[in-house]
């Protein structure tokens, strides 16, 4: 009797699924370019509507960036006169939020919970476009919207309201690193025009949306980006450690892998090794995946002056009282926490990754390091430690860069700009 060998019906059944999958995309794509073609022909002509509303779809989760940025949208379409409606997720509605919208006169809409198997999967973005008209085009039709902004930390998601016969502003707070499906470069390289736009935080996200999203030379000067910025009148007012021979280094963010925390655990340790004892503190300010492996690693090493504190939902007054704020990132869109540390006049040393170099002038309000070499990153920070006089006039240098740069008037007024360049051919903006 015949029979196959074991590696054979492996490699059979592995070879059937890529081919299944491949004509599913195929599939997926084929017919998603014809509703996509339908729906833009059908209303390309009905761009100029003019109420005076805007439906706000953000993507943001317990802390982080894409919250903060949100907090930032809200007063901002509140003072320029919007009548905003404001899209979310059950479990994104909270006191602050409700308190921040209601504030505002900004009406919250639950919407739908994406389901879990359509996240983080490629071949199954044909059904995510589905979901998110699904989701979002009632809101659509009761609002009726002038305006919809996206703001959105994960590359693709809500991408189906490009069909959407509206103005868009498709807020983006990573960067692509690939290419995208084949049905999300059409829909994108079809979608942008003078009034549907992609949005970033950084020189550095537009040129990787331009690299790898926009292959189409007519569309590229609808990526657009206006740096991030932060209200300095709601953050705690700066109290000095009461404690000043400890120096402390601060970092905040999601500890997962990109962030980088093993190796700021090494360079902590090398720097309170070479300190005076118990003089300089390391402290990690959020919470993650990798939270129980990095005290793990520090019980190991068995000191008492690195600490990861956890979530807070107030880390202004950890900002205030630091000496130096620290952001090795493997990778980061812009930084939107370096930019709170210059708000309160930090000299901060971060990556040459991503957007982190555009906030910091190299030896100016701070170092930019390159993560491959810790004997500098190191040396860098034991000297700005053993400098006062350094240590504050690169803080002052901070303080000066982040209202040039990145305040919210600054902010405002570039995001009022972008606004006119969208709603420049027919219809006016409402007046605030």
């Amino acid at each position: 009797m015949c029979s196959f060998p074991r590696s054979a019906i492996l490699l059979a059944a592995k070879t059937f699924k890529r081919s299944f999958f491949r004509t599913l995309e195929m599939a997926e794509f084929a017919v998603g370019v014809v509703i996509a073609s339908l729906v833009l022909y059908l209303f390309r002509p009905r761009y100029h509507s003019n109420s005076g509303r805007l439906l706000i779809i953000p993507e943001f989760d317990q802390f982080g960036g894409t919250r903060t940025y949100f907090k930032t949208l809200i007063p901002f379409f509140g003072e320029q006169g919007w009548g905003s409606f404001v899209a979310l997720e059950k479990r994104q509605v909270d006191a602050e939020i409700i308190n921040l919208c209601r504030t505002y006169d900004a009406k919250l809409i639950v919407i739908p919970r994406r389901p879990r198997w359509l996240m983080g999967r490629r071949h199954r973005l044909f059904f995510n476009i589905l979901y998110d008209i699904y989701s979002i085009v009632g809101v659509f039709i009761k609002t009726k919207p002038a305006l919809i902004v996206v703001s959105n930390g994960t590359p693709g998601d809500y991408c189906g309201l490009f069909l959407l016969p509206c103005r868009i502003m498709y807020i983006m707070h990573t960067s692509p690193t690939s290419k995208p499906d084949r049905l999300l470069d059409y829909l994108i390289n079809s979608s942008l025009s003078p009034w549907k736009v992609i949005m970033t935080v950084s020189d550095y996200s537009k040129e990787s949306i331009l690299k790898y999203w926009i292959h189409k030379g007519e569309k590229k000067s609808y990526v657009r980006f206006v740096h991030n910025a932060t209200n300095i009148k709601k953050m705690a007012t700066p109290l000095r450690n009461n404690d000043q021979s400890v120096q402390s280094i601060l970092t905040i963010g999601h500890l997962v892998e990109y962030k980088n925390p093993l190796q700021w655990v090494r360079i902590a340790e090398e720097v309170i090794q070479r300190s005076p004892a118990g003089c300089v503190k390391f402290l990690w300010l959020g919470s993650g995946p990798l939270y129980e492996e990095c005290i793990r690693t520090i019980e190991i090493s068995k000191t008492t002056s690195i600490r990861f504190i956890g979530f807070s939902t107030n880390p202004y007054p950890y900002l205030a009282n630091c000496d130096i704020y620290f952001q090795p990132s493997l990778r980061e869109s812009h930084g939107l926490a370096v930019v709170e540390a210059m708000a309160f006049g930090k000299p901060c040393i971060v990556s040459n990754c991503g957007g982190l170099p555009e906030s910091v002038v190299d030896g100016c309000n701070g170092y930019v390091v390159d993560l491959n070499d810790e004997t500098s990153i190191i040396e860098k920070l034991l000297y700005l430690l053993g400098d006062q006089e350094r240590l504050q006039r690169m803080g002052e240098q901070s303080m000066n860069l982040f209202y040039a740069r990145f305040s919210i008037p600054v902010w405002t007024k570039k995001m009022k700009s972008e606004l006119e360049r969208i709603f420049a051919k027919n219809t006016m903006l409402p007046r605030g």
